[in-house]
């Protein structure tokens, strides 16, 4: 049933619901009213025949309207499968309540029985917000018609009805309050209902230029979203070639690094081989200073290389190992060596400079400082000094300290020479420490973030 009707209804898909629904409901009541009244008209037909008020046959003004009736709902029905709503309500509303009109005026049942009809012809009279559809005057007009339609009955049936005057206007008054009652009810239904879908229908107008806004800011999203991805395939690309630049770059840099510290080697071998054909003692000694000069800044470049850190060099490591091969060098085994180191940073402008200072202040520990000691030791330190902001380098030994009345600002030797000139280049310092042996602290800027804990 339901698969029929949405066949037999399908020019209503695209129209309101409310029409839709209303559609429906005529549909089921023409095809009701088709399968009822032929039974009624033989029904009534029986009646007749068997009433002696009809002369035992039928009445043709009472079957009559019936017949029609019946034709009218087969039209109604007609008109509503082909999309005439309004024309099939219409005509259907009116030709039901005319037709029970027809009934009562020509009908010679008793009085009581055809105003008892009028019953019939209120009921019938609710189906008003069902048939308007678009203005709600016509239902007040229906009212009016059927008040009409009963003071015609009533003023020209007053003698078969046997009413006295009292009770006519009580019959008058009584139905004609009904159809207005009726009446107000419908109006103020249809009137509540109408209302209520124009606000729907508001909403959906505002729902669905909302949605409208929103699939544009979709759309406009979406292109957004679009142009981003564009942008991130460009910027990765931009970034794997920036990555390819930087790794050729680092390659670059670290075979700099390799290149360097193998001429700086290339160049102290050279100068190992003209010292082993001077024969002088003094010129040897010269020539020694020289290579560990130069081996002290290849390590610099051979740090960076191993390291794969071609900005910065960790000093305490440095130190470390400047020192261990300085006393290989030195030939000094069995020596008492204390290392206490921080982790601090420095990149090749400061690195270098402090290194060469490291190289010149153990190398003259290990000249100078152990003649006939029986125990030679050594202790270098790296600090950080955190309020200050310097870096602290420290070389002591144990051994017979340095000559009475050394002014290292004013000597002339060719290793504090050169430390005052580095350490003008780092705007640093150098005191000197109280106590056995000789002490030298060493002290210059560097920057916070190139300090760390303890190594």
């Amino acid at each position: 049933m339901e698969r029929l009707f949405a066949r037999l209804l399908r020019r209503y898909e695209n129209a309101d619901i409310v029409v839709a629904l209303k559609a429906r409901f005529i549909l089921f009541l023409c095809a009701f009213a088709l399968v009822i009244i032929p039974i009624l008209v033989v029904h009534t037909a029986y009646l007749h025949t068997n009433n002696p008020l009809y002369n035992y046959r039928p009445n043709f003004y009472v079957l009559a309207p019936e017949i029609l009736l019946f034709m009218v709902v087969a039209l109604a029905g007609r008109l509503l499968l082909r999309g005439n709503f309004a024309l099939s309500a219409h005509l259907l509303f009116a030709a039901i309540q005319a037709v029970i009109w027809l009934v009562m005026f020509f009908d010679s049942s008793l009085g009581v029985s055809r105003l008892n009809t009028l019953v019939l012809i209120v009921a019938v009279f609710g189906m008003a917000p069902i048939v308007i559809s678009r203005r709600a005057i016509i239902i007040p007009l229906y009212a009016a018609a059927n008040i009409l339609m009963l003071a015609i009955f009533m003023h020209t049936r007053t003698d078969d009805l046997a009413l006295s005057f009292g009770q006519f206007w009580d019959h008058v008054a009584d139905n004609s309050a009904a159809f207005i009652i009726a009446s107000i009810i419908s109006y103020n239904l249809f009137s509540i209902t109408s209302r209520a879908l124009r606000s729907a229908r508001d909403s959906n107008v505002r729902l669905a230029k909302t949605n409208e806004e929103l699939a544009a800011a979709m759309e406009e999203l979406r292109a957004t979203n679009e142009e981003f991805e564009a942008q991130n395939l460009e910027l990765i690309s931009s970034q794997d070639l920036l990555e390819r630049s930087l790794e050729e770059k680092l390659v670059m840099l670290k075979e700099i690094h390799h290149r360097v510290k193998n001429n700086l080697q290339v160049i102290s071998s050279l100068l190992s081989l003209q010292q082993s054909r001077l024969g002088d003692e003094e010129l040897d000694s010269i020539f020694l200073q020289c290579r560990n000069r130069v081996l002290a800044i290849s390590r610099v470049h051979e740090q960076m290389y191993q390291a794969g850190d071609f900005a910065r060099v960790e000093l305490g490591v440095y130190a470390k190992g400047l020192t261990s091969d300085l006393i290989r060098g030195y030939s000094r085994g069995g020596m008492d060596i204390k290392f206490d180191m921080e982790e601090v940073t420095l990149d090749m402008e400061k690195a270098i400079p402090c290194g060469l200072i490291i190289n010149e202040l153990v190398s003259n520990s290990l000249r100078h400082a152990f003649s006939g000691a029986e125990r030679p030791g050594l202790s270098v330190s790296v600090r950080h000094e955190r309020e200050s902001g310097r870096c602290v380098v420290c070389v002591c030994d144990n051994g017979s300290g340095l000559p009475a009345g050394l002014d290292i600002y004013s000597a002339e030797t060719m290793g504090f020479t050169l430390v005052r000139m580095l350490l003008r280049q780092l705007a640093g310092s150098l005191e000197i420490k109280d106590g056995p042996g000789a002490g030298f602290r060493v002290s210059f800027p560097v920057a916070a973030r190139n300090a760390g804990g303890a190594a």
